[in-house]
């Protein structure tokens, strides 16, 4: 059980990173574009 609680929270917090990247990158481009 724990081994699994721990890989669920491991891809929670990835997937949140991702999200983030995702949203940095995209908010990067926004700036550039309007600069």
């Amino acid at each position: 059980m724990a081994t699994r609680s721990t890989s669920m929270t491991q891809e929670i917090v990835l997937q949140s990173i991702n999200c983030l990247l995702i949203y940095n990158y995209m908010f990067i481009k926004c700036e550039l574009k309007v600069r």
